[in-house]
């Protein structure tokens, strides 16, 4: 049985390394402000839980994504070279 407890720790530890880069990129969308106060308070505790992590890391991304793209300008089409 202590067995299992050691593994199950250490899934864990591994669960919150990985988390830290999701918990770092809620905080600097909010510091940035690409992302509101109470969405960065929904990111970070969900970061913690296993399958949580995923669907926030996933929304996030998403989010910012589509920040990014309506922030930067539609890209010229060149035109052709006689």
């Amino acid at each position: 049985m202590r067995f299992i407890y050691e593994w199950l720790g250490l899934a864990y530890l591994s669960l919150l390394i990985s988390s830290g880069y999701g918990i770092t990129a809620a905080i600097r969308a909010r510091n940035q402000g690409l992302s509101n106060p109470k969405a960065t308070k929904l990111h970070i505790p969900m970061q913690l839980f296993p399958v949580a992590d995923l669907v926030s890391s996933y929304k996030l991304y998403m989010h910012l994504r589509a920040r990014d793209a309506s922030r930067q300008p539609a890209a010229a089409i060149p035109s052709p070279e006689a």
